[in-house]
């Protein structure tokens, strides 16, 4: 029934959006109708939470519906005006709209399905996911009280949460399902969302429907169902492939030699080790450039509710966006937005959004943004760069202004541990790591950038229009054409543009140089000369081909030529430049090493590149065959290993599903907490006690103990505020440990001391009302100042070897 009512609130959402998502992309031939139930959520409740943050209006249940209806009451006079567009959509984009809701019903009925089987909200950061969530729930008002740290607010980015959370009030399902029911929309809204960009993408370029829509279905399975080479290699592992000093080369920390040969991992641990592929060890085996290397699959399969997985659909959201302006007809760019504020406004509240949901999006899209407004500038202007910063620094700064001052009281209340930009160390990403986690990707893309780069060359005109529409007696696509030199004005054409293409290639690799080779202070540092040479050689490929997408971008952008491919390119530059970048730069932070700057670069750039390989694919298909033997070989050849590259990443996500949810065995539920329910039942049955009986602002007090364990539970599946939760976690969203210093020792004295005042004095001074005392609380303290409780309040709860206290007024 959670389900069902879960899909309900869902397509009501999305419907009641579908007709501003219409308004607001015209030149899309689904008008959006893909991206319309994240854009629907965004819609629901960013209003609400914006008078929730000034105490005016709470969220609850009744005002979420009532946001619902009063969005359904504005897209149904946008629906009443346009009905006869809109039919006529119907008509037209059935077939579409119909592949994009069942690939978002199939996606999530695929994740619920796993889920059943894998429900457990105990590992890893889901206790910390669940406590946000939990505290979204919780809050009328916003920020949400802190469920680890007594008397403060959310110190995260947490619309993410509230998003879910909204849902979770809307359709009064218990959060520990709807957590889990969370894990399989996002990727669904993914899904669609995919799908419906690089249909729309396939479309714009010309191609017909059905070409579209099989394409467009290539896109979820490359964004969400692949995985990096890491499984292939564990095949060949476990096969007896490689001896020790082959698995030593590729150096991946437990990646060796197989004890046994079989045709399935047998260690549980396996699948973890696609997530920590770049990690250069030491002789001893230890890390020396601990990373992180994420990708949407593992995500989901982990079941961490993380901002970077929670952002998916609303980044393809507001690259869709992006998408409809870009390829809008109309006059310049500042014109066109000025005649049409909604669209400025819309993109502000969604890129607003994706800051909120994951603050690492607002400068990556934001830049993609700019690109695209710059680039439609010069379109509309005909390659007259004079006149384009003039006229597209309005909308670009309005936007980005309008996107922060619209989430302002996020801003107030968000604290970080980030200290600036560094420059990385001396250890970068090794060769044979890029091809691991990049290899499906830029076999796609490379033969497309070469194309595109050759075409954009400043030669014989109708040559290289036709090679870059994919003419197929244009083969001269990897050929100098016939009979004819470079015009008079290859210099002219070609040098400024290949210059800004570089400079905006070797900007970070200028930087970084520069602080090797003059303000070098690492210790025990190698020759700078050396050190420099080397990360210049290990990235010289990935920066060809950026230096390649980024000099077809303006050449293609200049000549107003194929939008779709200028927008694919555009998308690759961006990509190429996430995960060229972290090989010089990084955020300075706690962990103070490029960990975190990889995994959430590495993950945005994911998102880009698995659906520009998608449109990759189909530019592919559209080649005709070479009329060279030799040519038609390596065409053949380019054929076979992307074939193999994709069945070797489709390895991983069949054997780790079968591995982390125990081949489908035990009892099939959606309730996160029915490991609890098993192992403790009066744990389980004092949290429902505090969900039904507990108000928001109560405080509770329960033991503290390390981070990524089960301590805090209590506060975690309740979302009310303990005097301290994870340490560690504390410090790394605070940037300091001052917030809570002492809190651990007061913690302990309430337990301890058997002076009923002084604890009466400490549980006064964090504000508690509910006292557990359970086995981590008498293992952690001990039972000798337990007696001291019930003079102190009422036994409220108590089953088995959990009572629950509450404290006297």
């Amino acid at each position: 029934m959670s389900v069902i009512l879960w899909l309900i609130a869902v397509q009501l959402v999305g419907l009641a959006a579908f007709p501003i998502a219409f308004a607001l992309m015209p030149a899309l031939r689904d008008r959006g109708y893909a991206v319309a139930k994240p854009l629907g959520l965004i819609l629901v409740s960013w209003p609400l939470w914006l008078l929730g943050s000034f105490n005016l209006v709470p969220t609850t249940t009744v005002t979420l519906w009532g946001a619902l209806a009063v969005m359904a009451l504005v897209s149904s006079w946008i629906a009443y005006v346009r009905r006869e567009e809109m039919l006529a959509l119907l008509r037209r984009e059935g077939h579409a709209i119909l592949i994009a809701e069942g690939v978002f019903l199939l996606m999530f009925l695929a994740w619920v399905a796993y889920r059943a089987y894998d429900p457990a909200i105990d590992s890893t950061e889901q206790p910390m996911d669940f406590a946000f969530l939990n505290a979204s729930v919780l809050a009328g008002y916003f920020p949400p009280a802190d469920p680890w740290l007594r008397g403060g607010d959310v110190p995260y980015y947490y619309f993410g949460y509230l998003l879910m959370g909204n849902l979770t009030e809307m359709t009064l399902i218990p959060t520990r399902v709807s957590y889990n029911l969370a894990l399989a929309l996002i990727p669904a809204m993914a899904a669609s969302a995919a799908f419906g960009l690089v249909y729309n993408l396939i479309r714009v370029h010309g191609a017909n429907a059905r070409k579209a829509m099989g394409f467009g279905l290539v896109a979820p399975a490359l964004l969400l169902v692949t995985s990096n080479l890491v499984g292939l290699l564990e095949f060949l592992r476990i096969r007896g492939f490689g001896s020790a000093g082959f698995w030593s080369w590729i150096g991946i920390k437990d990646l060796g030699p197989a004890e046994a040969l079989s045709w399935r991992p047998m260690d549980y641990l396996w699948w973890w080790r696609s997530s920590r592929v770049i990690d250069t060890l030491n002789a001893e085996g230890g890390s020396l450039d601990y990373t992180i290397t994420e990708f949407p699959f593992f995500s989901f399969l982990l079941g961490d509710l993380h901002p970077h997985a929670m952002s998916i659909p609303f980044v393809l959201l507001f690259v869709t966006l992006c998408l409809a302006v870009y390829v809008t007809p109309g006059g310049a760019a500042v014109r066109a937005l000025r005649e049409t504020p909604w669209t400025v406004l819309a993109a502000s509240v969604i890129l607003g959004a994706l800051a909120f949901v994951n603050v690492w999006d607002i400068a990556t899209f934001g830049a993609l943004w700019a690109v695209v407004v710059v680039f439609r500038t010069v379109r509309e202007t005909n390659g007259d760069w004079a006149r384009v910063l003039p006229l597209a620094w309005l909308p670009i700064g309005a936007t980005l202004l309008l996107a922060v001052l619209l989430y302002t009281p996020y801003y107030v209340s968000l604290d970080s541990q980030a200290s600036g930009i560094l420059p990385v160390g001396e250890v970068g990403t090794r060769p044979i790591h890029f091809l691991i986690l990049w290899g499906l990707f830029l076999s796609i893309l490379t033969p497309v950038l070469l194309r595109q780069a050759y075409a954009a060359l400043p030669l014989r005109r109708t040559s290289t229009a036709r090679v870059a529409a994919g003419d197929a007696e244009a083969v001269g696509a990897l050929e100098a054409p016939a009979g004819g030199a470079p015009q008079p004005a290859f210099a002219e054409v070609f040098w400024p543009r290949a210059a800004a293409a570089l400079a905006v290639v070797m900007l970070p690799f200028f930087v970084w140089a520069a602080w090797h080779l003059g303000w070098n202070t690492v210790a025990g540092s190698s020759n700078p000369f050396v050190v420099v040479s080397e990360r210049l050689v290990s990235v010289l490929p990935l920066a060809a081909m950026l230096f390649a997408a980024i000099f077809a971008l303006i050449r293609i952008g200049e000549r107003g030529e194929q939008p779709a491919m200028a927008f694919v390119l555009a998308m690759v530059s961006l990509g190429l430049l996430l995960i060229l970048g972290p090989e010089f730069l990084r955020l300075g932070d706690l962990f103070n090493n490029r960990m975190n700057t990889i995994f959430k670069l590495y993950y945005q750039a994911w998102i880009l590149l698995a659906t520009a390989s998608a449109f990759g694919l189909y530019c592919l298909s559209s080649i005709g065959l070479p009329g060279r033997r030799a040519l038609r070989a390596a065409m053949a050849g380019w054929w076979v290993v992307i074939g193999l590259l994709t069945a070797g990443s489709l390895y991983y996500p069949v054997e780790a599903a079968l591995t982390k949810s125990g081949q489908f065995q035990g009892e099939a539920t959606l309730d996160g907490l029915s490991h609890v329910a098993r192992s403790s039942p009066g744990e389980y049955a004092a949290i429902l006690w505090l969900q039904d009986n507990a108000m928001e602002g109560d405080g509770l007090l329960e033991a503290v103990g390390d981070s990524w364990s089960t301590y805090s539970r209590v506060s975690s599946s309740t979302g009310l505020p303990t005097v301290l939760g994870w340490p560690w976690h504390e410090h790394q969203w605070r940037g300091s440990r001052e917030p809570f210093e002492g809190r651990e020792e007061d913690v302990r004295a309430i337990y301890e001391t058997r002076d009923a005042s002084e604890a009466a004095d400490l549980l006064d001074e964090y504000g508690i009302k509910y006292v557990v005392v359970g086995p981590r609380e008498r293992n952690s303290y001990g039972t000798a100042g337990l007696s001291k409780f019930p003079q102190l309040g009422d036994e409220a709860f108590s089953q088995d070897d959990v009572t629950i206290y509450r404290i006297r007024e």
